[in-house]
This record gives structure tokens, C-alpha cells and sequence, in this order.
């Protein structure tokens, strides 16, 4: 793992629609990181190598989340990072992808948690009045 530059596979969609699943990405080591730099870093395990996007940074760690997560990760001490990802090779058509599919996809999770959660209170609501 000292090489300049790593090969990840990448598993999971968490940073759909820029990374897939089954897609590679290169990652140069490096201790540079900023804010919006997709970086490589190790989990509190220190096992599995996990690829996301920085959205906070301080002096001692980073706040990193996945494209396609709501959430963002735990805090990440700074030497748990790897290094930042090479986005400038991967495929045109990735790079092509704008912000309206992004929008999309990203709406798309939202309804379908909304409608769940209507229906099933929708359910709750129902059963509590057939009971008074």
C-alpha cells in the first residue's frame, strides 16, 4: 500500500452516480486533503478502505459522506486517510453526469422514504380508530 498510486475496486453505491459498483478508481497517497476531495481512508477497523467525498475538515480530522448517503460517516482522524482519488480518469461519461441527475436520483431516495413513511402511518392511524 506505499505505492503513489493504489487500485480500489469500488463495492456499494454509496457515491452513485460519480462511483458504481464494480467500478476502479486510482488513489495517490498524499497528506493534502480538502473540503470536497473525494478521499481514500480506512474505517475504525482499520481493514476495509472506504472512498468518500470530504465534507468537513480540521486540523485533527475529517467528516467525509457518501454521494448517495444521507448521513455522513463517523469522524475520521487525518492519519486514517490514504490519499484522494484520481475522478480525472475515470470515464467521460461520468464526468459528463450533471447536476439534474443528480437531483433526481438523490429525489428519488427521498419519495420513496416519504411514501413509505405516509403509508405507514397511514396504517397506524387506520388501525388505531377500527380499535376506539
Amino acid at each position: 500500500m506505499n505505492e503513489v498510486n493504489t487500485k480500489f475496486i469500488i463495492t456499494g453505491n454509496s457515491m452513485f452516480p460519480l462511483l458504481k459498483h464494480g467500478d476502479s478508481v486510482f488513489v495517490n497517497k498524499t497528506n493534502v486533503v480538502k473540503k470536497n476531495d473525494i478521499i481514500c481512508f480506512f474505517s475504525l477497523s482499520g481493514k476495509l478502505p472506504v472512498i468518500h467525498r470530504v465534507v468537513y475538515i480540521s486540523d485533527k480530522f475529517v467528516l467525509t459522506c457518501g454521494d448517495n448517503n444521507i448521513f455522513p460517516d463517523s469522524i475520521i482522524s487525518r492519519k486514517n486517510v490514504f490519499g484522494i482519488a484520481d475522478i480525472k480518469n475515470l470515464k467521460k461519461e461520468k464526468q459528463s453526469e450533471n447536476c439534474f441527475s443528480v437531483l433526481m436520483a438523490f429525489s428519488k431516495r427521498i419519495m420513496q422514504k416519504l411514501f413509505s413513511v405516509i403509508i405507514i402511518n397511514g396504517w397506524r392511524l387506520k388501525l388505531l380508530i377500527k380499535r376506539q
